[in-house]
């Protein structure tokens, strides 16, 4: 609930600027600028060299203040090297292209890390708390600073990476002064085996970080390829919808992952896995029940007639969704054994079999053929992520408990297709969210009496 205030909440408040965009945007503009942000995310993971990965991870099994600084100080030394480094060269790449953007690329993507990595600090030492109210606070500055600039300043869609930068900037700021953590840097504890040790965690988290990147991209450039920009646009209108639960599943595996490290030398680790597992499962199921007869009702009454044709192809992204979710939870278990190849080489093989299918599929069978490669390749990523994890974790899948939540769930994809009154899909949501509610009410019970325990104490 923490990491949904902080996480969820934020990005509610960053789809408020989008009337912003486009009121004072040009678009050509604004699409160019849009491409450099999505470059910007594939460069923070090659410079950080997942060295922010390695701070929360390794921080995690530090129990005293000293063993705090020699994770936190060789941690910070990976990521500096990675931006001086990539400082160098993109100041060498723009005295040669003449690339306008060079000075903003180095200051966005330094105030990125070095924000992120802050960040990673205090969530590793388990202040939650403060890690959610930076990310609420990260949005409210780069809303201020959007508005400053673009209406005030009329800098343009520049705007958007100088805020960013601005943000990230002051974030860092915040965090080194409300927490010291100053304390943690010292030049004495930097150790050339735990630097080695760390990088042989986090170099095999870039290419998956690539892969992952690519798994939500490559979509859109398959059906580019064989046909125009209008049908990459009602790809991208289909998949928002899948998008949401996706992003609502991050955030949970945030609180998993914390949960899970800090369990993962316990005797009853598996079981513990297992019981979170299972609930997951349910909750996936019944949430999907009850968005799709949602979705169908939405998009026949307030979106626009141009994206209707989507409808159709929705419920297979959420096949792929869901099975990125199971394997996504399983490979939480790599990460507390820090054995982190298999993941690699499961994104590796997925963006692969998306690929292969995917290419075909999008040429003879169009957005139907793209949804299928994806969830055909998500699928896959499970079965390889689940298979492999068994000689860390044992997660094991009570039937007996996923059987009602899986029949629910499919009887709502057949009233999907079939069903064309409005009046007939708000009765089936309706209906369906009372069953959520119900099959899943001791767990609603159980996470009232654990708030309430909090508050109390």
């Amino acid at each position: 609930m923490i990491f949904m205030i902080g996480n969820f909440s934020s990005k509610v408040l960053i789809f408020f600027l989008l009337p912003l965009y486009t009121h004072y945007l040009d678009p050509a503009e604004y699409g160019q600028v849009d491409i450099y942000i999505n470059v910007l995310s594939i460069l923070y993971c090659v410079v950080s060299l997942q060295s922010i990965e390695v701070v929360y991870r390794f921080i995690q099994d530090a129990k005293d203040e000293e063993s705090k600084t020699v994770v936190i100080t060789n941690s910070f030394v990976i990521a500096f090297v990675g931006i001086l480094i990539y400082s160098v060269g993109m100041l060498v790449f723009g005295l040669f292209t003449h690339f306008e953007y060079t000075y903003i690329f180095i200051v966005y993507t330094a105030c990125n890390i070095l924000a992120q990595f802050c960040q990673q600090c205090i969530r590793g030492m388990n202040r939650s708390l403060l890690y959610s109210i930076t990310g609420v606070l990260s949005t409210l500055i780069q809303i201020i600073c959007n508005i400053v600039f673009i209406v005030l300043c009329h800098m343009g869609a520049v705007s958007l990476l100088w805020a960013h930068a601005l943000t990230y900037f002051f974030i860092c700021i915040i965090i080194l002064f409300r927490c010291n953590l100053f304390k943690y840097f010292h030049f004495s504890a930097v150790k050339w085996n735990i630097i080695k040790e760390q990088l042989k965690y986090s170099i095999p988290l870039m290419p998956n970080a690539l892969c992952l990147w690519g798994l939500s991209s490559l979509g859109r450039y398959l059906l580019l390829f064989f046909y125009t920009t209008t049908e990459v646009g009602v790809l991208a209108f289909a998949t928002k919808f899948s998008q949401l639960l996706g992003m609502v599943n991050s955030i949970f595996f945030m609180a998993w992952q914390q949960s899970l490290i800090s369990e993962f030398h316990s005797k009853d680790r598996d079981g513990f896995a297992s019981s979170i597992f299972n609930k997951f499962l349910q909750l996936q199921f019944c949430a999907i029940a009850v968005m799709l007869p949602c979705i169908k009702f939405l998009i026949f009454t307030i979106m626009g007639e141009a994206y209707r044709e989507a409808w159709q192809y929705i419920p297979i992204f959420f096949v792929g969704i869901m099975f990125n979710a199971y394997a996504n939870f399983v490979s939480m278990g790599f990460y507390g054994a820090k054995k982190t190849n298999t993941v690699f080489l499961a994104s590796l093989l997925a963006i692969a079999v998306y690929w292969g299918l995917g290419f075909f599929g999008a040429k003879y069978y169009y957005i139907w053929g793209v949804g299928g490669a994806y969830a055909v390749s998500q699928i896959i990523y499970y079965l390889v992520m689940a298979a492999r994890v068994r000689k860390y974790m044992k997660i094991t899948i009570a039937i007996r408990n996923i059987w009602i939540p899986l029949t629910v769930t499919v009887l709502s994809f057949l009233l999907y297709y079939i069903t064309s009154s409005l009046l007939l899909l708000v009765l089936w949501t309706v209906v369906f969210a009372v069953f959520a509610c119900a099959f899943n009410w001791q767990l609603i019970v159980q996470l009232k009496a654990m708030v309430l325990h909090k508050r109390n104490h």
